[in-house]
């Protein structure tokens, strides 16, 4: 599981280190352009895997008003040295 490779694995009887994980998430990429970010993302190696995960329904308030709009949440997943990049991208 994740947590496990967070703690490390065995390669025979020698543990191996790996780098932690992180996640970042956006909740505000349009529908159209959701798929395209997220295959960039892991093109460029700035993340190991994107979740793309369709029609969340977000309540924000914008201008003094409570909104309401269908957006799709991108769950990226990547190792912690990469996230300055990945958020700067």
């Amino acid at each position: 599981t994740g947590g496990d490779r967070a703690r490390g694995s065995r390669i025979g009887s020698r543990p191996v280190k790996e780098a932690p994980e992180s996640r970042v998430i956006l909740s505000t990429a349009p529908a159209e352009r959701a798929g395209g970010i997220a295959r960039s993302l892991v093109q460029e190696r700035l993340a190991a895997c994107v979740n793309v995960i369709p029609a969340v329904l977000s309540v924000y308030r914008w201008e003094g008003r409570v909104q309401t709009d269908e957006e799709v949440l991108l769950v990226m997943k990547s190792v912690a040295r990469r996230v300055d990049d990945l958020v700067s991208r």
